[in-house]
């Protein structure tokens, strides 16, 4: 894996994880790599199992499996965001709150109240576009 930094490794993360989601054959390699149903892309579809997995030993396989697919981030920078989505799913950070430690929004964000979901967020803030409820 090739090692990131600062808020565009974070994104690469998001980005990735929430792939998952739609491409059948990530969510098999991640399902042989970290077990589970190999949907991470989301706090709410990211289980205990793959959590620990994406936490530990195997987070350096799937930063690998994510750098041959163009997504460049560090092990550190995984687990960064695989916290975030525990604490988003244990209800002890509230989804504006992951948004925000993530490095992923501006102030604008931080007072905006109720954000869309965190894939439209992710997607606005990457190309620059101010939230408006």
């Amino acid at each position: 894996a090739i090692p990131a930094v600062g808020k565009d490794s974070i994104l690469q993360v998001v980005r990735f994880m929430e792939k998952s989601a739609s491409d059948d054959s990530l969510r098999q390699q991640l399902q042989i790599i970290i077990g589970g149903d190999g949907d991470v892309s989301s706090p709410g579809s990211l289980d205990a199992e793959e959590a620990q997995a994406l936490k530990g030993k195997r987070g350096g396989q799937v930063a690998q499996v994510a750098a041959q697919r163009g997504f460049n981030f560090s092990v550190a920078d995984l687990s960064a965001v695989v916290g975030a989505f525990q604490l988003v799913q244990s209800g002890q950070l509230s989804e504006a709150g992951c948004v925000r430690i993530l490095g992923l929004s501006g102030s604008k964000y931080a007072n905006a109240g109720k954000l869309p979901s965190l894939n439209s967020t992710v997607n606005m803030v990457y190309r620059g576009i101010g939230y408006q409820s």
